[in-house]
């Protein structure tokens, strides 16, 4: 699916309410039609259809920003422990269930790494 600009979005819906049908904008702006009904219900229904395109690619963070000095502060205390123990812990403070690797986003997001040490064992550092 094209992602289109949001001039042209507004010129889309724009054309509609100025009393020209939604095939007749389609093919003027040459878009699909359903593209146009999806625009025009967007505009119609805000609580229903979300007014910007999903965005996909991109993950949300299970943590939310109070709790980000938290996360912080928990990596700087145990170093030594995986993001399965970090995840673990996490889980049973603040009720938020998550997988390992969103954990470890989570822990790169915020700069800090996991490093091994020469016997294998992980150790952190900041």
């Amino acid at each position: 699916m094209r992602k289109f600009s949001e001039d042209l979005r507004s010129r889309i819906v724009a054309t509609v309410s100025e009393g020209l049908s939604q095939k007749q904008v389609a093919k003027m702006f040459r878009v699909s039609y359903i593209t146009v009904h999806r625009y025009v219900n967007r505009q119609k229904y805000p609580e229903k259809y979300p007014v910007q395109p999903p965005r996909y690619g991109q993950k949300r963070l299970k943590i939310s920003a109070e709790h980000v000095e938290n996360l912080r502060q928990l990596c700087l205390d145990h170093p030594d422990w995986t993001n399965q123990q970090r995840r673990d812990f996490w889980e049973e403070t603040y009720h938020v269930s998550m997988c390992e690797s969103a954990m470890r986003r989570s822990v790169l997001r915020l700069g800090m790494t996991v490093k091994k040490n020469n016997t294998g064992s992980r150790k952190g550092s900041a």
